[in-house]
């Protein structure tokens, strides 16, 4: 109720903007010979942008921000073209990465529910109209991602991106998806167990490319729930990967319906 009595901008709110000098729900910070631009109108709520270290973030006109932080840093460039709509999203463009939005793209969806997006050194892109309800993109060591127009991820879908996937026009995708290029870690137990052992309590975090491999997926795909697009995948356009479905190397040059594979290759 608090959020959307201050939404509409009431006398109070304006009250306490006019007292402290500034938005107290809104927090803009440039730094370090970086730039913030703005095509047009821009309607925020609960919102942090950043842009430090020779970076950029441009954004279009009409495009609505809620219950989100942007962080654009050392030497990075992000682009949110017109008519864009992201809520409830963390994003966060890192060393020498770029990122563009496409017009008229939905990102996140409800409270309970945070979508994220991780570009370090890497590139990341969507087309026009894409609808991204995921949970997770992660890009790194270089990598190239690429989504399609029209195309759709469901709710808690992952993809981690650390040399290519290109992903065509009106992607169907359901929920729990996952669509990976990389090994994510090494399949060495020795390194394993050495970065465990250093980076704990944290998560693990690699900082030596795992093995990779592209993916490629074709226009009018459907991906279904709990389906895997693991490294080294080529999916022809009109494509079924069925639901559970998990795919690794797969190179087909027509279109085929998957249900299942034998296990995976490292």
């Amino acid at each position: 109720m608090i959020n959307d009595f201050f939404s509409k901008q009431s006398l109070l709110l304006v009250f306490i903007k006019k007292i402290l000098g500034k938005d107290p729900f809104n927090y803009i910070s440039v730094e370090n010979n970086s730039k913030i631009s703005y095509n047009g109108t821009l309607i925020k709520k609960y919102v942090s942008i950043i842009s430090k270290g020779n970076s950029t973030i441009q954004i279009g006109d009409n495009v609505i921000l809620e219950n989100v932080v942007i962080c654009c840093e050392s030497n990075s460039t992000l682009v949110i073209q017109d008519n864009v709509v992201i809520k409830n999203t963390e994003i966060r463009v890192l060393n020498n990465s770029k990122s563009n939005i496409g017009v008229h793209t939905i990102i996140g969806s409800f409270k309970m529910h945070q979508t994220n997006i991780y570009i370090n050194s890497g590139i990341f892109s969507t087309a026009n109209r894409c609808k991204l309800f995921l949970e997770k993109i992660q890009v790194r060591f270089g990598g190239e991602l690429s989504i399609g127009r029209y195309s759709g991820f469901g709710f808690f879908t992952d993809i981690r991106c650390d040399e290519k996937i290109q992903i065509g026009d009106y992607l169907l995708c359901s929920y729990h998806a996952t669509i990976y290029d990389s090994n994510i870690h090494s399949i060495d137990p020795e390194l394993r167990r050495k970065n465990i052992k250093n980076q704990f309590p944290n998560g693990l975090t690699d900082f030596v490319k795992p093995k990779t491999a592209p993916v490629l997926i074709g226009h009018n795909v459907w991906i279904g729930k709990y389906a895997a697009i693991l490294k080294g995948c080529n999916i022809h356009s009109n494509s079924i990967v069925g639901l559970g479905a998990v795919l690794s190397n797969i190179k087909d040059s027509e279109t085929k319906n998957y249900v299942s594979q034998k296990p995976r290759i490292f």
